[in-house]
């Protein structure tokens, strides 16, 4: 775990192996202008945008603040457990290299800026089957991916049932 005051630079790759990585920049941008970091979970909070480099398993990232962006550049497939961006125009773009992209349940949400998931030898799929199943069962509809911007979805290989809920998008 890393928690700093204010933001965070990574200068070079970190290996965590299967270990879990923590990094907290509790006033500030998590950025990582070289190497990436292997981890089987990320989590990442930042108040000022998220850049990172991943090869991960598991990914969870938040943007807390009133500004910034997220941008991750995964080289493998990944499942998304959380990718939130509290800013009021914050982008999220998320780019798997050479994997699927795994979205869980309401794991993906903008409060206004635009969405862009590319898989770009991949797929984009349902990551939690089983929680639609009961939903399902109950009646209700899960919502993966939400935006008051615009979404994007583009992989090699195809695109799962995604369930998109915004403004505009019906």
């Amino acid at each position: 775990s890393l928690l700093a005051g204010t933001s965070i630079t990574l200068n070079s790759a970190i290996n965590l192996g299967g270990g879990d990585a923590v990094l907290t920049a509790g006033n500030g941008a998590i950025t990582q202008p070289g190497g990436s970091i292997t981890a089987d979970l990320l989590t990442a909070n930042a108040t000022a945008g998220v850049t990172l480099m991943t090869n991960v398993n598991s990914l969870s990232v938040v943007n807390s603040g009133v500004a910034g962006n997220i941008a991750i550049t995964e080289a493998n497939g990944l499942t998304v457990a959380s990718l939130v961006n509290a800013a009021a125009a914050g982008q999220i773009s998320l780019v798997s290299t050479t994997g699927n992209i795994g979205l869980n349940n309401g794991s993906v949400s903008s409060q206004g800026g635009n969405i862009s998931l590319t898989a770009t030898a991949g797929a984009s799929v349902d990551a939690d089957v089983a929680a639609d199943a009961l939903a399902a069962a109950n009646l209700q509809t899960l919502t993966s991916i939400s935006s008051n911007g615009a979404v994007s979805l583009n992989a090699a290989t195809g695109i799962g049932t995604t369930q998109v809920s915004g403004l505009g998008i019906g």
